[in-house]
């Protein structure tokens, strides 16, 4: 009971923000983005940086370098500090007008990698959750987000399924990247269905036992 009272908990933050502007879910980042690298910023100029390709995690590209489009701040978005040489990231990308750029409009594809932890920032927090930068954020040890991620890419439409035919509990993974998408995954069910509290907390009992 404690744990499905946890899940609810956790996907009632998320599926109940709002805001002029919904940040992206960590998975839909991933689905989103045509391109996504991991690399260090080499270069910065006034509209672009540069940035040299470590590991490719999905897409291809023939270049170990890659210019993209800077963010722009704006109201309800900003990047949490100056680009600097030697940042490094996981860059997950878009093409626009022939440039790459950052997947959302919230700069939610630039993944910052420091200590060998890799942070997702976010507008909320959930249990577990940390800031970087004064920033909420999620944090990945770095070797766990790449496994992650990767498979995450590979059982994309088998996750899918298993919310339609309401198996998804059942899916476990010891992977923190993959415990995350799980429970946005069950709040996205949950939005569809346009479930109340209660009716959450009974739907997650029945789909427990299921």
């Amino acid at each position: 009971m404690k744990i499905i009272f946890f899940l609810v908990l956790q996907i009632s933050v998320i599926t109940n923000i709002k805001a002029d502007y919904s940040r992206l879910l960590f998975h839909e980042v991933l689905n989103l983005s045509e391109l996504i690298v991991l690399g260090e910023i080499k270069v910065v100029d006034s509209l672009y940086f540069y940035v040299n390709i470590k590991e490719t995690l999905k897409g291809k590209t023939e270049s170990y370098s890659i210019k993209i489009r800077k963010f722009e701040n704006w109201s309800c978005a900003s990047r949490w500090g100056k680009y600097k040489v030697h940042q490094k990231g996981i860059f997950a990308l878009n093409r626009k007008k022939g440039n790459w750029q950052i997947t959302g409009f919230g700069n939610e594809g630039e993944m910052p990698i420091e200590n060998e932890n890799l942070f997702f920032i976010t507008t909320f927090g959930l249990k577990g959750g940390y800031t970087y930068k004064k920033y909420s954020a999620l944090k990945f040890n770095l070797t766990d987000a790449k496994e992650g991620i990767k498979k995450y890419l590979e059982i994309e439409e088998e996750l899918e399924k298993m919310i339609t035919n309401k198996t998804l509990l059942s899916y476990y993974s010891k992977n923190e990247v993959l415990k995350k998408i799980k429970i946005e995954l069950i709040g996205k069910a949950f939005s569809a269905l346009n479930l109340n509290y209660e009716e959450r907390a009974k739907w997650l009992k029945l789909y427990s036992e299921k």
